[in-house]
């Protein structure tokens, strides 16, 4: 039988340093995260896509605009399939989704600018897990997870 596509694997994570930092003595907090697909990789890859070379007479010059924090803040939007982080009120979910996606980038944006850099590390370090593909330490070196 031929291939056939299969649904994105999608795998919860406790965020078991934001409870311990922040004194959580609640339900745990966690985040739900998808498996990378060509599509989510493609728009995380045009972040790179704005490349320029110029050339005058002995001096090579390269730039490239795109910093970390866009990489970082784009691999969440694009992974991120549930979390049950609230907003200041205490009640408000702070991601919105529709299934297991964020509703849209900006909110999504405004929304991450309001975490403590501790959370917002703590989250991205549960996307390289399950996106090694992404993690320059590492390589492109799985194809699924368990």
């Amino acid at each position: 039988m031929p291939y056939q596509t299969s649904a994105a694997l999608v795998k919860e994570f406790p965020l078991t340093k934001t409870d311990e930092i922040h004194k959580n003595e609640g339900d745990p907090t966690v985040v739900k995260i998808r498996q990378v697909k060509m599509g989510d990789k493609k728009l995380r890859d045009d972040l790179y896509a704005k490349f320029e070379r110029r050339f005058d007479g002995n001096t090579v010059t390269v730039s490239q605009v795109v910093s970390l924090d866009d990489v970082q803040r784009k691999e969440v939007y694009l992974t991120l399939a549930g979390c049950n982080i609230c907003a200041s009120d205490g009640k408000t979910p702070l991601f919105q989704f529709e299934g297991d996606r964020l509703k849209n980038e900006h909110d999504f944006n405004v929304a991450w600018a309001t975490l403590d850099n501790d959370v917002a590390e703590e989250i991205h370090d549960k996307i390289m897990e399950m996106n090694p593909m992404w993690n320059p330490n590492l390589g492109e070196t799985i194809s699924q997870i368990d």
